[in-house]
């Protein structure tokens, strides 16, 4: 292992409640299970075919069998090139939104499958909610006529009325080592949060998080909202509403960083490339190229979020490539091989290594690592093992005593009967691995994200 070279509104939580669901995400499979077929996600748009939805919806995993069925024509930077903006910026990737995005709704999935099946009414959510559509919800095909016309109502509304937005894309991921073979593309599916800088002052957005589901959720949990008076026992019916937790921490934070949010579908195994190189480059690569403007990845601050296997596709990511991420957030990791106390695992003297290497990364002020867990998570012991090997070579102040909030009636002041608070680390008292964590620690994870890329930009920004 060698390091690269690339390299919180607490006040509005308390509108933002989310409603119970299912587990934090125990699979280890690192998505969710398969719908029936009848929610299965569809194929990408066949020339010709009606338009059921205003976004993409394709298999995660589905291979392209030829060129005349990849849905890239239109995207920025082919021959077909953006259309003319009527004033304003010109927002060249509106031309690939309209042929691979659903805009402000949430496409087909598995999880929305599932959440679908309560038949909730939209009068029983806020009225910010994002909408899931039903399956076989399909964009127009790029660059057909429809697409267009949906390219230049998009730029009309989005410049006269700029405002955060949110798509559920499909792209086709190259693979890059053997780019003849067949298949030689795979189909990756995402979510994204777009600020509303991006369409008035799009220099300023340089930051990039990314949120890594676990064993269930998928790309659309993070921006769905929870369906009123289901517990975490109702599986599929939670949302943890990112959009609006976002916009919120950036009303609150307007000299912050604005960021891209990115939810993916899965952590990048099944993709061409695997999982670091889908973590690490494809994925922030496409994000720089479609909406920023193809500036360089070591111009951005790139964060992640990963739940339960997905922490452990973060945290595996910055094992192979410790300067991947400057700012890494972990809800009830499911340690896996990086558990240091798994007999066969890892000899001591390479997390040794390996913590050298992340705590040369925060010395210099380029990285900030957090654990977040439940105390009766089963979970609990590999993540706290990690986190006294990174604070021992200097990552974490091991020292400093702990802060107890919410502390159980008739206990002692503890972790277990208390929320407990150290530097990088946050454990909630009678958590386990499942939804209810994920209730209550969303909302400060993902505020303590975007500020550690903000703190990391600030910091690089004063560096000479």
């Amino acid at each position: 292992m060698s390091p690269s070279s690339r390299s919180s509104w607490r006040a509005v939580v308390g509108a933002l409640v989310l409603g119970a669901v299912t587990g934090c995400g125990t699979s280890d499979s690192g998505s969710a299970p398969d719908p029936p077929d009848a929610a299965r996600a569809v194929e990408p748009p066949v020339p010709g075919a009606p338009a059921t939805g205003s976004g993409a919806a394709a298999s995660a995993t589905e291979r392209t069998p030829d060129a005349a069925r990849r849905p890239d024509a239109g995207a920025p930077g082919t021959d077909s090139g953006p259309a003319p903006a009527a004033g304003g910026l010109p927002l060249p990737f509106l031309e690939w939104v309209a042929g691979h995005c659903h805009v402000d709704e949430l496409g087909p999935s598995a999880y929305t499958f599932e959440w679908l099946r309560y038949e909730a009414r939209r009068s029983e959510l806020d009225p910010d909610a994002l909408w899931p559509l039903p399956s076989g919800a399909r964009p127009p095909w790029p660059g057909s006529p429809d697409a267009t016309r949906l390219a230049a109502k998009l730029r009309r509304q989005w410049l006269d009325k700029p405002a955060s937005h949110v798509v559920d894309c499909t792209y086709w991921q190259p693979l890059r080592t053997c780019p003849r073979c067949r298949p030689g593309q795979l189909a990756a599916r995402y979510v994204a949060y777009l600020p509303a800088a991006l369409f008035t002052e799009p220099e300023r957005v340089r930051a990039l998080a990314l949120l890594v589901p676990g064993g269930r959720g998928g790309r659309s949990r993070a921006f769905l909202s929870p369906i009123p008076n289901k517990t975490i026992w109702n599986m599929g019916s939670g949302g943890l509403r990112t959009k609006q937790l976002v916009d919120a921490y950036l009303a609150a934070h307007p000299e912050s960083v604005p960021p891209i949010v990115v939810s993916l579908e899965s952590r990048g195994t099944e993709l061409n490339n695997g999982q670091t190189e889908h973590l690490s480059r494809d994925l922030p690569q496409h994000i720089a190229e479609t909406y920023l403007g193809g500036v360089p990845l070591a111009d951005l601050v790139l964060g992640a979020e990963g739940i339960s296997s997905g922490g452990r596709a973060v945290m595996e990511t910055l094992f192979d490539e410790p300067a991947a991420f400057h700012a890494v957030a972990l809800t009830c990791m499911a340690c896996g091989k990086l558990d240091p106390g798994r007999p066969f695992g890892f000899a001591p003297e390479v997390f040794d290594r390996w913590a050298d290497a992340l705590q040369a990364r925060a010395a210099a002020g380029h990285f900030e690592l957090r654990f977040t867990i439940g105390s009766r998570d089963g979970q609990k012991p590999c993540s706290s093992a990690l986190y006294s090997i990174f604070g021992a070579h200097g990552l974490f102040d091991l020292v400093r005593p702990p802060v107890y909030t919410n502390c159980q009636a008739g206990k002692p002041e503890s972790e277990d009967g208390c929320d407990t608070e150290r530097p990088g680390w946050v454990s909630y008292a009678g958590e386990m691995h499942h939804y209810g964590l994920l209730k209550k620690s969303w909302a400060p994870e993902l505020e303590w994200l975007l500020g550690a890329l903000e703190r990391v930009r600030q910091r690089r920004a004063a560096a000479p």
